[in-house]
């Protein structure tokens, strides 16, 4: 306990509109149920981790989960 991990792990926001994280930002590692008990969310989580897709993809379809942001025909999230 104390000792400091730097890590690096692919990730996607999960609540658009925020700002975009900087280095200075701290993150603390939840279950998925702790952000959200929407079932949804898990699902999505579980498949783009399982079968992988490209880091646009997967932003688009966390934003449509969690932020019911609707996707275009080209896969992207329509801001």
């Amino acid at each position: 306990m104390g000792e400091t991990v730097e890590l690096n792990i692919p990730g996607v926001c999960l609540n658009y509109g925020l700002p975009s994280p900087t280095p200075r930002n701290t993150f603390r590692l939840v279950d998925v149920n702790e952000y959200s008990s929407n079932p949804r969310v898990r699902r999505a989580l579980r498949s783009l981790a399982t079968y992988g897709t490209s880091h646009g993809v997967a932003q688009a379809t966390m934003w449509h989960v969690c932020n019911e942001l609707p996707i275009r025909d080209d896969g992207r999230a329509d801001r």
